[in-house]
Parts: C-alpha cells; structure tokens; sequence
C-alpha cells in the first residue's frame, strides 16, 4: 500500500491563491453564473454532491481531475446519508420517550396489583365467579332496558294507529252536531232550548225506524191479563164497543 505525498501547497496556500472565488459568497456566484447551480436552491451536502458530478462534465477538465471529483460526491452523498440517518434515529427517540415511559408506569403499576393479588387468600375462582355474576348482572340491565325501549316503540305505534281513527270519529261528531244546528228552527224573542236526546234521535231516525221505536214502547206499556183456565176477562155478551 503506498503513502501519500504531501501536495507542494497547503490549504491556506491554495485558499490565498489570486481567484475570482475567494469564499463561499463568491463561489455561489460563480456556481449561479455558470449555471452549475440552480439560483435560489439550498447549498444542501446533497446539492453539493450533485454539483461535483456536473464539474466532471465540463470539457476543461482532465480525466484524473474527474475521478478524484467524484470520489469526493459519493463520500459526500454517503456522508449526508448518515447525518439524515442520525436525524432520524434522534427524532424517533425524542418521539417515543414519553410513550416508553408510560410503558414502565402500566407495567410497574400491573406488577404492583399481581403481588396484591397473590398476598389475598381470595382463589382464583372466587374471582372468576364474581366476573361471570357481574357481566349476568349487566346483561339482565341490558334486557331489561330494551324491553322498555320495546314497550315505549309499542305505545307509540298503537298511538299513530288509533290517531286517523279519532281525528275520523271527531270529524263525525263534529257534521252531526252542524247537521243538528241547522235543523233546528231559529227563534228570535226566546233563546232557544238545548234539543234533548230523544228529540235528537227522533229527528234524525228514519220513518220506519221511528215506528219499530213506537210500536216497542206500545208493548213495554201493555199490561198482559191471562184469565184462569174456562173464564174469560170480560163477559160474552159484552159488545166490543163497551170493552
């Protein structure tokens, strides 16, 4: 493996060399007026990687200068890449520092209640009981619950059900007592008299239904006389016209 040869010039020597890039204010210029860089981009390790490989396209420069510019852009871009990867690792820890910390709180706190629990004589069974009762318990809650919502479904049902019936029964009441209003004859020196619930009925029965009503209350009156076995109620010689 050989040695390096130390360059005749020093950095400081070839910094103070006479060039129109003098330092990083001018070599931006330089870069933008050449249009190896893009005016207004960040001077990023990347951009700088890129802007070297562009170096070894120009014309002027020999083929060892090339080599050894892109030697240096890869070490750059490797460079950049670890510094990202570094950035990274930095954020995702400052990120999960709080959670890994609570972490601990739950598993300290868990192993706490384990030893509590192990220190009681209560078995395991017991417990187990005592959850298997408690979830019955929330279940019979839950049925009962929706028996009332059931229930509170049913009656509001049955009530849009009866609702067009009533609102038709009102509406009926309503024609009967104008229907009976406007037949009732107006009288102007007397008020008049509230019409009763036979004069109601009569006046609104048809003729045949108003006999069959006449002739039931004939006989609801008539007093039935059986004369004993050979008699009779009135002599037989007696004219009809007397009886």
């Amino acid at each position: 493996m050989g040695k390096r040869t130390p360059p005749d010039l020093t950095t400081a020597d070839i910094i103070a060399l006479s060039n129109e890039v003098k330092d990083a204010v001018s070599g931006r210029r330089y870069l933008e007026r050449t249009a190896i860089a893009i005016d207004g981009k960040p001077y990023t390790t990347n951009e700088l990687s890129g802007i070297l490989l562009h170096i070894t396209q120009l014309k002027s420069v020999p083929l060892s200068a090339q080599t050894a510019i892109r030697a240096v852009a890869f070490i750059l871009e490797e460079h950049a890449s670890i510094e990202i990867a570094s950035t990274i690792a930095k954020h995702v820890i400052e990120a999960i520092s709080p959670h890994i910390a609570n972490i601990q709180s739950t598993s300290a706190a868990l192993a706490s209640t384990s030893n509590s629990l192990a220190l009681t004589n209560t078995p395991a069974v017991d417990l187990e009981a005592k959850l298997i009762s408690l979830n019955d318990t929330a279940t019979r809650i839950e049925d009962a619950a929706d028996g009332v919502f059931s229930s509170t479904e049913d009656i509001k049902n049955a009530i849009e059900i009866l609702s067009p019936s009533l609102d038709k029964t009102h509406h009926l009441l309503d024609t009967f007592a104008a229907k009976i209003s406007s037949s009732t004859p107006a009288q102007t020196t007397t008020p008049a008299l509230k019409p009763s619930y036979s004069s109601i009925t009569a006046n609104n029965l048809s003729p045949s239904i108003d006999r069959a009503v006449a002739r039931a209350s004939i006989r609801a009156r008539q007093i039935l006389l059986l004369p004993k076995p050979g008699n009779s109620i009135f002599p037989p010689n007696l004219p009809h016209a007397d009886i």
